[in-house]
């Protein structure tokens, strides 16, 4: 009777725990924003694939060197207001572009 119960309850745990471990994530909730600028919001620079490039908040966020990487840390919430306020320029811009 002890075997059975132990065998029940290993059968239990080795099923919740693949069960658990089933969760693949959705390739679209995982994919961040890219970053549509070509221009660093920290300096003004242009931005080239090479330069330093990491994921804040789920967006893409590139920058012209390490030393714009820190002052974008410092103050990060500025520069997301920065491209937002980009995105929606260039939105509204491509909006008037005729058809």
């Amino acid at each position: 009777m002890k075997s059975l119960l132990s065998a029940l309850l290993l059968a239990l745990v080795c099923t919740s725990a693949t069960l658990a471990a089933d969760k693949t994530p959705d390739p679209k909730a995982t994919k961040p924003k890219p970053y549509v600028l070509t221009m660093c919001l920290v300096s003004d620079e242009k931005v080239d694939k090479g330069d330093p490039t990491f994921i804040y908040k789920g967006r893409e966020i590139k920058v012209c060197c390490e030393g714009c990487v820190k002052d974008f840390q410092k103050d990060p919430e500025k520069y997301l207001k920065l491209i937002e306020a980009a995105e929606k320029k260039l939105a509204k811009d491509k909006a008037k572009l005729p058809k």
